[in-house]
């Protein structure tokens, strides 16, 4: 069975496997994994791409389980990142649309990384109308090659072909893919979910 980062409005990588799979397990009893998309996302704005990443509370020498890491409420990151979402997005086709279903998630103070990404989760499906049932793994499995726990990493290239579809600043700044799924959303909308479906796995 495949096994999926659990991620901050992850990646449209990540979403392709959610479409052409009936059952997905997310990695809950992981190490923290720094600079990946478990705290952080990256969407299209103005002025081109922007990274919204969630402060955490961590001590920096220490591996922490994904599942204990707590989110920082010191900064009033959620009102900054809703701003950028609205901003980078409120021209899109779709962003009147799915305002209402997302806007809660930056409102509630939740109290770890995990219930945040896992709420996160279900809201995303719900806009996509995915079906797909998604599991949490009870024991951590030592990473293997091609692993997508570790393959799916703002640090490295998608391994799956992603087509192109028109984005709000597309026009100055190009085409760029594997964003935020927020992107195809705002985007794309109820045609969303037919994009990842159709992309060879």
């Amino acid at each position: 069975m495949i096994t999926l980062p659990l991620s901050y409005f992850g990646p449209i990588e990540e979403f392709v496997y959610l479409a052409q799979n009936n059952t997905v397990t997310y990695e809950s009893k992981e190490h923290f994994v720094k600079q990946s998309y478990r705290n952080r996302c990256i969407i299209y704005g103005a002025n081109g791409l922007l990274r919204l990443t969630v402060p955490l509370v961590l001590k920096s020498r220490e591996k922490t389980a994904m599942e204990n890491i707590k989110i920082s409420y010191a900064e009033k990151w959620q009102a900054h990142h809703w701003k950028s979402i609205k901003s980078a997005y409120k021209n899109s086709p779709f962003f009147d649309y799915y305002e209402e279903l997302l806007l809660p998630l930056f409102l509630e103070e939740v109290d770890t990384l995990k219930n945040l990404n896992l709420k996160i989760l279900s809201v995303v499906k719900q806009c996509l109308q995915l079906s797909c049932k998604t599991l949490l793994n009870q024991e951590f499995k030592a990473y293997t090659d091609n692993d997508l726990r570790l393959n799916i990493h703002p640090k490295k290239n998608p391994t799956l072909q992603l087509p192109r579809y028109i984005q709000v600043f597309e026009e100055r700044h190009g085409f760029h893919k594997n964003l935020s799924i927020l992107d195809l959303i705002f985007n794309e909308g109820p045609s969303a979910i037919l994009y990842l479906q159709n992309i060879k796995l």
